[in-house]
């Protein structure tokens, strides 16, 4: 693990048969709840985490203008190159997601394929809600982790919390993960400002966007929409929510494999 630009990278060893891998994980925790995804990727490819600024224990900047897209896409390409990676693959969930979209539009160049998870092309009025929610619960003075274990019915399928002890895992592992409210407040500010649906089009990188069934943070429809705005793929996770990553990450990393071994859409 290391910090370049701010931000906190950990680097998994693959095999260098394709471009690396970079992942953007979201919050709440940024790469903690998803290693084993990671582990599974870097099975077939070399992996490039890259949490999202304000977590992981990086800089943590106060909300405002650090936050916003084009100064967070900055950072991204300031980690590419000190990777030394010219062209990369990338996968992004939720947060990273939207990140992903916004560096896919910015520097077309470095980035040969894409897939997007459990995320949306912009937030319309009901997701805006939650964030807003979320807001109001922060500057009250509610505790990040107490807000975060608050969030567990929402970033879980029904099912999967149903299972013997799996909150109590879930809540022990949140608390031991960094959560900063500075953070937590710039991300949901640049959130509230994410709206690419005119765009996207010209994401040409974007090979598939995966939705989860039971995803009640971005539903499945958000991510229909963003596949049709970009003229991708779209498959769905049956059973899953929100943190798909956490839920079904074999499921998740060979559909992600699968979909950047494939041909872009229209190639020939």
């Amino acid at each position: 693990m290391s910090v370049c630009a701010g931000l906190v990278v950990t680097t998994i060893a693959g095999p260098r048969t394709a471009p690396p891998l970079v992942v953007l994980p979201g919050l709440p925790g940024g790469k903690a709840g998803g290693m084993r995804l990671l582990r599974r990727l870097a099975a077939a490819r070399e992996v490039v985490c890259v949490e999202p600024l304000g977590s992981g224990g990086a800089e943590l900047p106060a909300p405002g203008p650090s936050y916003a897209w084009p100064a967070q896409v900055e950072r991204l390409l300031a980690v590419l190159d000190d990777h030394g990676a010219g062209e990369v693959d990338v996968l992004g969930w939720s947060l990273g997601g939207v990140w992903a979209q916004h560096a896919l539009l910015a520097a077309p160049r470095r980035f040969r394929r894409a897939v997007l998870a459990v995320t949306a092309p912009r937030l319309r009025a009901r997701e805006r809600a939650w964030i807003d929610h979320m807001k109001a619960m922060f500057s009250a003075g509610l505790a990040a982790d107490q807000l975060v274990r608050g969030l567990l019915p929402l970033l879980f399928a029904p099912d999967f919390l149903h299972r013997p002890g799996a909150m109590a895992v879930l809540t022990a592992h949140l608390e031991m993960s960094t959560f900063e409210r500075d953070g937590w407040l710039g991300q949901l500010d640049a959130l509230l400002e994410h709206d690419l649906e005119r765009e996207l089009a010209a994401a040409t990188a974007i090979c598939r966007v995966i939705v989860a069934e039971h995803d009640w943070l971005f539903p499945p429809s958000e991510g229909e929409r963003l596949a049709r705005f970009a003229g991708a793929p779209l498959e769905r996770i049956a059973g899953a929510g929100h943190a798909v990553w956490v839920e079904c990450d074999d499921m998740l990393a060979q559909r992600t494999l699968a979909a950047l071994a494939a041909s872009l859409p229209g190639a020939t």
